[in-house]
């Protein structure tokens, strides 16, 4: 049954014009018919091909991908947030930042295509994979020691504004951890006068603030030895500068253990003055 092609009205197989309008039906040759199915045939073909062969035809996002991309920016932003009280951890965020753009552009790449961005030639998706990776690893070693470098710097400059600010206290426990180191410089010290030997500390004392009359700030050793065969007692006195290492001895006295009586005196009086002024320093500098 045909129909037409003017009026719509409906013919015979065998009628060369229309009974209605009078219309001539144009009857196709056979090699006309068959040159348009090839044409159909061959647009139909290449269409296929070149949605194979050129994958840009195909828009169609990987969800695969697409989703771990959105984890690792979800890490990256977790990171970045720790990284507030932990700069190392900043190291980290990059890293996953990194790794999430890898995945947007491998979501935005052909499963069927080898190369990234569906691509004819370039780089493929294996080597941008390694090189990615291998980038996100480098700059969170970077990254990490960098800040990490940058929080020891600020730490230990923080170590140093507290040491600047301790009290007077601290102070005193300073100058009393160093008495081990002045016993020794007493005996090294007291070696060096004519006729003295066996030289042994018995007592150690800082005295900080004692204020015998005058603000004190000095050690006194009391010490036993021999000197030309008879047994005597000493006792000595040292002025130390805080967090110095220049030990001054300014007083140096020893007595016969029969009769107390001095056989050996050195002291140098102007030092209580010194020692009171540096003790008014320290009073200042470092409140109790």
């Amino acid at each position: 049954m045909k129909y037409c092609y003017k009026c719509g009205n409906q013919m015979e197989e065998d009628m060369l014009f229309c009974s209605k309008c009078g219309t001539k039906v144009v009857v196709p040759s056979s090699n006309q018919t068959e040159h348009s199915n090839q044409i159909r045939n061959q647009t139909s073909t290449n269409i296929h091909i070149n949605s194979i062969h050129n994958p840009t035809s195909v828009k169609k996002i990987r969800k695969g991908m697409l989703i771990f991309s959105v984890m690792c920016f979800i890490f990256a932003g977790v990171y970045a947030l720790l990284s507030i009280t932990d700069p190392f951890i900043l190291g980290m965020a990059t890293f996953f930042s990194i790794l999430g753009i890898m995945f947007v552009i491998l979501a935005k790449s052909p499963k069927n295509n080898p190369y990234i961005l569906a691509k004819q030639s370039g780089i493929k998706k294996s080597l941008f994979v390694i090189i990615c990776v291998f980038v996100a690893f480098i700059s969170f070693f970077i990254i990490g020691l960098q800040t990490q470098d940058i929080s020891s710097d600020t730490t230990d400059n923080t170590t140093q504004e507290i040491s600047s600010a301790q009290t007077l206290s601290d102070v005193q426990k300073w100058y009393e951890n160093q008495i081990p180191m002045v016993s020794q410089s007493l005996i090294e010290y007291a070696q060096s006068v004519q006729g003295i030997s066996n030289i042994n500390v018995t007592e150690s004392h800082f005295r900080f603030g004692e204020n015998f009359g005058w603000y004190d700030c000095h050690y006194t050793i009391y010490f036993v030895c021999n000197v030309n065969g008879e047994n005597c007692t000493g006792e000595a006195r040292a002025f130390l500068k805080y967090e110095d290492t220049q030990l001054s001895w300014f007083h140096f006295e020893i007595f016969r253990d029969s009769d107390w009586q001095t056989m050996t005196e050195h002291y140098d009086e102007s030092y209580d003055q010194i020692i009171e002024n540096y003790y008014k320093e320290l009073e200042a500098a470092y409140k109790s």
